[in-house]
């Protein structure tokens, strides 16, 4: 099965930088939080029941791919 998740900054503060992901065609949904200090990320919420192994940790390992090489983008994508 292929995925494609379109994943977008919605806030940032000196300490964290929220997305939001959105899994297409099927429109799931969620909301990460990555600490930009330890590049942890949180799962905050859901829209629609996502099993966790799979889009929301897709999205965190594309946030922590940026973050390990040192920026975090308003905008990038997990297609596989």
């Amino acid at each position: 099965m292929a995925f494609y998740i379109n994943i977008n900054q919605i806030s940032e503060s000196n300490q964290f930088a929220d997305y939001q992901f959105i899994s297409q065609p099927d429109k799931k949904q969620g909301w990460l939080r990555l600490n930009k200090k330890t590049g942890e990320v949180t799962l905050l919420r859901t829209a629609n029941p996502i099993p966790k192994d799979n889009i929301s940790q897709r999205a965190a390992v594309k946030l922590i791919r940026h973050w390990r090489k040192g920026y975090l983008p308003k905008s990038t994508c997990w297609v596989s």
